[in-house]
């Protein structure tokens, strides 16, 4: 949305520079996070060449790295998720077929295949397995609802 003149009088506008280790940092311990990372930061140069209204900020590269695990490499999942939302409506078919033409030119180049369906968990290289909940269904979940009253 468009700030305007009598909002943008409020505040001081501060150009933050995204901090390249700190943002390698959030997710270099995830399985898809040096792929996702170095897609983002192509997507981030090719928005900037095109003058673009656009934010593809750190919290993308978090984001798509931890969504890029819970869905085994989903690139459709990753681009609504994280790209789509900050790409102007008539831009965002064109911006779809440059990132999806870097993520899969770097899963070829890291070498990872589409791995079959496992159970949902989110898998850290090095560290602990964080297991994501299952959904519980509406006639399961009615008993997790009975009050004594």
């Amino acid at each position: 949305n468009q700030l305007d003149g009598a909002t943008l009088d409020r505040f001081s506008v501060i150009d933050w520079q995204i901090a390249d280790e700190l943002e390698h940092a959030m997710v270099q311990d995830l399985m898809y996070g040096e792929l996702w990372l170095d897609v983002i930061r192509k997507t981030r140069k090719w928005v900037s060449e095109r003058e673009m209204r656009a934010i593809i900020s750190p919290r993308a590269t978090q984001k798509g790295a931890i969504i890029l695990e819970l869905t085994h490499g989903d690139f459709e999942s990753v681009f609504n998720a994280c790209i789509k939302p900050q790409i102007p409506y008539d831009k965002i078919e064109s911006t779809r077929e440059f990132v999806k033409e870097k993520f899969n030119k770097a899963k070829t180049e890291v070498g990872i295949k589409q791995p079959a369906k496992k159970p949902r968990t989110a898998r850290r290289k090095k560290t602990e397995e964080v297991v994501v909940p299952e959904v519980v269904s509406a006639t399961e979940a009615t008993g997790l609802f009975d009050l004594p009253f």
